[in-house]
């Protein structure tokens, strides 16, 4: 219907309404399927942050890992909330470590909270330090060396293929290039650590067992059985120190630094801060490896 002039009188609702009216339906019909397709995509969960980095260097962005402890949190200590709890409700893998303080706390807790969660632990082939005095048996800080490494990933990838067996090829490629990048890293790491051979070094919290294993290094502890040392103890470390003509002390960043600071004022000497739980595994470890060496170069 027109009017005098000639106007289209539809009460408002020309095509250029209809294709705009349209445009929007479209929009908000795509956005609801790219919400399902965030939806449900797969949940795999871990304990800590460097296995969530081996995870995403095999399956790519395929999955959402979520992390239990938080950077910058003391995994020793830490306990989960009931959020971290809901959070378990739809994850469809868990990678445990197998060592952690928490895990052995809560793992039953964390399977009860989602029955369909499949659980991964780490394999029975792993060589694992004894520790009775400081991890309740076993040292668990073998996510700092390689060889653990190795190990630790390849029932991990397994689990991924299993659970996304579509894009199986695409994980096997993506495991076997990483193989290739710790192979790399590890004569990294053997040059920057060739200087301490026989060598000492002193850190508040003993997170280097492993490492120190690899490459033939002593690692002291500043703490005596997980707590603040003695007057005794704090001696001892100050005339060992001295001894070696050690002037770097190690503390992670997790760990209050005070006490780490107190024995370097001693000695004349710095703190040096090392976070063996970051997330880029790799160049954490180069990184650590770098700070050894600064330590005792050549």
């Amino acid at each position: 219907m027109r009017g005098e002039k000639g106007e289209r009188r539809d009460g408002g609702w020309g095509w250029g309404c209809i294709v705009v009216i349209t445009g929007v339906v479209i929009l908000f019909a795509m956005n609801g399927c790219w919400n399902q397709i965030l939806i449900e995509k797969p949940i795999v969960t871990v304990s800590i942050l460097p296995q969530k980095f081996w995870v995403e260097q095999i399956a790519g962005d395929r999955f959402t890992v979520q992390v239990m402890v938080p950077p910058g949190v003391d995994y020793h200590t830490w306990e989960p909330s009931p959020k971290d709890m809901k959070n378990l409700s739809a994850s469809s893998l868990y990678f445990s470590m197998g060592t952690l303080d928490f895990e052995r706390a809560y793992l039953s807790r964390f399977r009860s909270a989602n029955p369909r969660m499949v659980v991964v632990g780490p394999p029975g082939d792993l060589d694992l330090i004894s520790d009775d005095h400081l991890h309740g048996g076993t040292d668990p800080h073998f996510w700092l060396s390689c060889a653990e490494v190795r190990k630790v990933i390849a029932p991990m990838v397994q689990a991924i293929v299993q659970a996304d067996p579509a894009h199986g090829d695409t994980y096997q490629q993506n495991y076997a290039r990483f193989l290739r990048e710790i192979d790399t890293l590890e004569t990294y790491l053997s040059g920057q650590l060739r200087p301490l051979k026989d060598r000492t070094v002193i850190i508040y919290h003993p997170a280097l067992a492993y490492l120190a294993r690899d490459y033939g290094f002593h690692q002291v502890s500043i703490e005596e059985e997980g707590k603040n040392p003695s007057a005794l103890h704090m001696k001892e470390i100050v005339d060992l120190a001295r001894q070696e003509q050690i002037s770097t002390i190690l503390v992670q960043r997790q760990i209050d630094q005070e006490m780490a600071a107190g024995i370097a004022d001693e000695i004349g000497g710095q703190v040096e801060v090392i976070d063996p739980l970051a997330y880029s595994w790799m160049d954490n470890l180069r990184e650590i490896a770098r700070i050894l060496n600064r330590i005792h170069p050549l």
